[in-house]
């Protein structure tokens, strides 16, 4: 039986909602995959990172973005930045600068990527 991964003692306190056009999740996966491995490398004030893909549940109307056959609809990117100056300049970094051409010159999102500052609220786990 496998056990959920801990807690991090440090909460990410950034969210990244990344929405794919529909038929280019994975290529979308695949760029959040590199700049992942590219955050690590070159991003020291960046303590914790960790990425999900998101289904929609229930149902839907039909003017909704969600695919009804399950698959990934948008891409969730949460992290800890601990110099939050970097926030607004990590944009300029090399690697975040070849994702974004790629993202504009491949037409790969419906919408621009959406940044939230996440305040802790509350925390449990069993």
């Amino acid at each position: 039986m496998s056990t959920a991964p801990s807690l991090p003692s440090n909460p990410p306190n950034v969210m990244v909602v990344v929405s794919p056009n529909r038929g280019h999740e994975d290529r979308v996966a695949e760029l959040i995959a590199e700049v992942s491995e590219n955050v690590k490398a070159h991003e020291p004030w960046i303590t914790y990172y960790r990425w999900y893909g998101g289904r929609g549940v229930g149902a839907s109307d039909s003017s909704s973005d969600d695919d009804e056959s399950g698959a990934v609809t948008e891409y969730y990117i949460v992290f800890r930045i601990e110099d939050s100056s970097k926030l607004s300049t990590r944009r300029e970094l090399p690697h975040h600068q070849e994702i974004a051409r790629l993202i504009r010159d491949e037409g790969l999102l419906r919408e621009p990527l959406k940044y939230v500052t996440l305040e802790d609220r509350e925390v449990w786990s069993r």
